[in-house]
């Protein structure tokens, strides 16, 4: 009894176990793998479970029944097969994605790697002037918050400044381009700006009119307060002298009360002088 032989078997009543295959499926298997000797046929039966040991009519069940299932198996494994090598292209070609994947990301890196070199090499801080640092922090802020491209970036700072090689190389820096200033990369620049010059232009006289506006309306709102305050003035100042003529009228006529008083207190006083005369004279008369 070979050990591959019975080896073999045990898989093989596993997987019937587990499946529709019947007895004949087993031996069909196990005969197109090994030529079987009568010790492995004696085996062979045994382990399926047949008491009466091997012979010719349990020979010719089980050749019945192999031949029942041959077929169906063929395709079945034929399937399998086939399922299991599209299984393999398809990790095949997942493994060749990802290897292409890392092969990319290795060479982006590399390039990335060179370009920074590169630009490291070539670019000198310390001939990009201030103004223009400061010019560009503000130009790019203004361009990521609006629709101006980096070729507005580019030709604003352009026109206010002649920029050199090195302060163009900061600029290509500064606006994310990894392979440094190019020609390729000025004539893009160049592109977009004509093409956006024309918008910005117009943007610009709509600002300028805009400040006047507000200029003037910023005048009119100043003459309006000067006038405002000189009525105010004009109107206190009237106020004033409004009150300044009551006063004096009150006073003519606390004046005129005075003297009416006096004139009054005048009489009484006559009249009480007068009356004592004429009882000094009846006293005198009576006398």
């Amino acid at each position: 009894m070979r050990q591959e032989v019975s080896d073999r078997l045990n898989i093989l009543i596993l997987e019937k176990l587990s499946s529709l295959w019947n007895e004949g499926w087993v031996y069909g298997r196990l005969r197109e793998e090994f030529d079987l000797n009568p010790d492995e046929l004696e085996y062979l039966v045994a382990r399926l479970g047949f008491k009466k040991g091997w012979n010719p009519m349990l020979k010719n069940i089980l050749e019945e029944q192999w031949e029942e299932q041959k077929n169906l198996w063929k395709k079945t494994e034929a399937k399998r097969v086939l399922e299991k090598e599209k299984e393999k292209l398809k990790a095949d070609q997942e493994v060749a994605k990802i290897q292409k994947e890392i092969d990319e990301t290795l060479q982006k890196q590399e390039n990335l790697a060179e370009v920074t070199k590169t630009v490291a090499e070539d670019f000198n801080p310390e001939k990009v002037r201030q103004e223009v640092r400061d010019r560009l922090g503000i130009l790019i802020v203004e361009h990521l918050g609006s629709s101006w491209k980096q070729g507005w970036v580019y030709g604003q700072l352009q026109e206010e400044f002649n920029l050199n090689l090195d302060e163009l190389k900061y600029l290509a820096k500064r606006l994310g381009f990894k392979k440094g200033w190019n020609p390729m990369l000025k004539d893009l620049l160049e592109e977009q700006w004509e093409e956006q010059k024309p918008l910005w232009k117009a943007e610009i006289l709509k600002r300028s009119i805009e400040r006047e506006k507000a200029k003037l309306k910023s005048e009119q709102e100043i003459e309006k307060a000067k006038l405002r305050a000189e009525r105010e003035k004009e109107e206190a100042k009237l106020k004033s002298e409004q009150e300044k003529l009551y006063i004096e009228r009150e006073m003519v006529l606390l004046r005129e009360e005075i003297s009416k008083i006096k004139n009054q207190h005048k009489n009484v006083v006559r009249e009480s002088e007068d009356y004592k005369k004429t009882e000094y004279n009846n006293i005198n008369f009576s006398d």
